[in-house]
C-alpha cells in the first residue's frame, strides 16, 4: 500500500520508548476484532493523539465515544 514510510509496527517497547512513539505519532490505529480492555487508545488520546479504533463495544466504552471508529 506504500505505507512503509508512514506506519510503524512494533513489538515490545519500554515505557520511555512508548511515550516517545505517542508524542511523535500523527494517529493511533487499533483495528482489533476482540479486546478485553484496550489501554493503548486511552494512552494515545491522553497524549493528544487521535485514535482510530474498531467499532466494538469494549473500545467504544473505554474511549467514551471520543475516538474515531471503523
Amino acid at each position: 500500500l506504500g505505507l512503509a514510510d508512514h506506519v510503524r509496527i512494533t513489538g515490545f517497547v519500554s515505557d520511555e520508548e512508548l511515550g516517545a512513539l505517542y508524542r511523535g505519532a500523527t494517529a493511533f490505529v487499533l483495528p482489533s476484532l476482540f479486546e478485553g480492555f484496550g489501554m493503548p487508545p486511552i494512552e494515545a488520546m491522553a497524549m493528544g493523539v487521535p485514535a482510530l479504533v474498531s467499532d466494538i463495544p469494549p473500545l467504544r466504552e473505554i474511549t467514551m465515544g471520543k475516538a474515531h471508529y471503523l
